[in-house]
């Protein structure tokens, strides 16, 4: 980009809610019937998707019934469970638990579709995504976004539901719009099988490394004891929550950063005379697990 002298990039964020892309399911289309009192299309659509996905119709029934009385993740891929990290203190758990659960949220019977309060809901994660991504001052550039063009999710959020996916099919409206256009080889291409990473090969902080004094525990956020405990266990390639781990060893050293810098009161900094000043600490970080990034992934 640099050497061609690019100034804009176009991003596809958003992509997979304006066309139908996640996975088929039908729960918001179930839900749209649910609410319009469209019974007899609720159970021709209802054993339709039962034989395509191989399973009972009530179940399908009760997933979608389930999101009017009780609060859930909004993210298609978020787990079912979701449980903060054991090390974190209660206190700030429940403080902050809105956030630790992804924003969950209810569908209301009444005022827009259910789809159309799921795109709303995404909408709005999506805005929170964009506001934390960082700029690259090497690469200084605009991004766009086509798919979140207003014009676009208007036209995309009138569309029934059962336009925008198919049973079992994703992208059921877009694939034939482009009938046609577009090679039939590139519109009924099989999904690509994800593959898992390799496991990281991190090289973890030893319990003398961090010391005994941790500043995320004075300000109420860890529990320094299953804190270090979880750091031993990563050393050990035990069982834990890594991405947690690693998200709260940055938050910790960024606060050393910001201590040494005098943004927090003296008293909170280790008395190991932690060298914080020299790198920021996100930057620390990504060196200390071998990654030379600079780029903001905490």
């Amino acid at each position: 980009m640099r050497t061609e002298g690019y100034r804009v990039t176009l991003s596809g964020i958003a992509g997979e809610a304006a066309t139908g892309g996640f996975v088929p399911a039908p729960t918001l289309e179930l839900q749209n019937l649910l609410v319009r009192a469209r019974l007899f299309r609720l159970a021709h659509q209802l054993r339709a998707w039962a034989r395509k996905m191989g399973k009972p119709a009530l179940p399908l029934l009760w997933e979608a019934l389930r999101g009017f009385f009780r609060y859930s993740a909004t993210y298609p891929w978020a787990p079912d469970a979701l449980c903060p990290p054991p090390w974190f203190q209660p206190g700030f758990v429940e403080r902050n638990k809105a956030a630790l659960l992804w924003y969950p949220s209810r569908l209301a019977l009444f005022g827009g579709l259910p789809s159309f309060q799921n795109q709303i809901q995404l909408l709005n994660h999506t805005r929170k995504f964009l506001a934390y991504r960082n700029l690259w001052a090497e690469l200084l550039r605009e991004i766009r976004y086509p798919y979140l063009d207003r014009d676009l999710l208007e036209f995309a959020c009138a569309i029934p539901r059962e336009q925008m996916v198919g049973v079992g099919r994703r992208r059921f409206l877009m694939k034939r719009a482009l009938a046609g256009i577009v090679p039939d080889e590139l519109l009924n291409r099989k999904r690509r099988e994800v593959t898992p990473k390799p496991e990281e090969d991190i090289s973890w902080p030893s319990v003398t490394e961090l010391g005994s004094h941790i500043i995320s525990d004075s300000l109420g956020i860890i529990q320094s004891g299953l804190f270090l405990e979880a750091v031993q266990k990563a050393r050990g390639k035990g069982d834990i929550a890594l991405d947690s781990l690693k998200r709260s060893i940055v938050l910790e050293y960024w606060l050393r950063h910001l201590a040494s810098e005098g943004v927090l009161r003296t008293g909170l900094i280790p008395a190991h005379g932690a060298d914080c000043s020299s790198l920021d600490a996100e930057r620390k970080v990504h060196i200390r697990f071998g990654r030379q990034s600079s780029g903001a992934e905490s």
